[in-house]
């Protein structure tokens, strides 16, 4: 195919805007010349498909192979980026740790989802229910008129 290439993920990470910025590494062989020279800021459409699961003989995803992350799956993996996110701390501390109750971001997380771990978060509806609604409520809070002020006062 034309303009295809094999590339790996290596970073991820959530801008103070909201936008994801995206990594990737790509063999210098792989690479092509269009990306040297087209300008910064240049948009692409992209497709991704999971090289584990193309078959490069004939261009075609092994559907066998190809298998969705439950829920939970999602959930957990959000969790690890989350907890890292200095803005995500702030709003978990400020919203549900008034009294200072707990002592890191893991531990509030655990009492508002009312797990112990957070591969918990893989089978425990209630758990996703909670995780939810403390994401929507995060992005809520962060996309409001609010925001610039809320993040000050913090």
């Amino acid at each position: 195919m034309d303009n295809m290439l094999e590339a790996k993920k290596d970073s991820l990470r959530q801008m103070q805007g909201g936008e994801i910025k995206l990594g990737f590494t790509i063999q210098h062989a792989d690479m092509p010349d269009f990306l040297y020279s087209d300008p910064m800021g240049k948009r692409y459409y992209v497709v991704f498909v999971d090289a584990d699961v193309y078959d490069e003989s004939n261009g075609v995803v092994k559907e066998s192979l190809a298998t969705e992350k439950t829920e939970g799956e999602r959930l957990l993996a959000l969790s690890h980026i989350k907890y890292k996110d200095i803005e995500f701390q702030k709003y978990v501390f400020s919203i549900y740790n008034d009294r200072e109750e707990y002592e890191t971001i893991e531990d509030c997380i655990y009492a508002i989802c009312r797990i112990e771990s957070r591969s918990e978060l893989v089978t425990n509806k209630n758990a996703q229910d909670a995780f939810n609604v403390l994401l929507r409520n995060f992005r809520e809070w962060k996309t409001s008129q609010d925001y610039a002020d809320n993040l000050s006062r913090i």
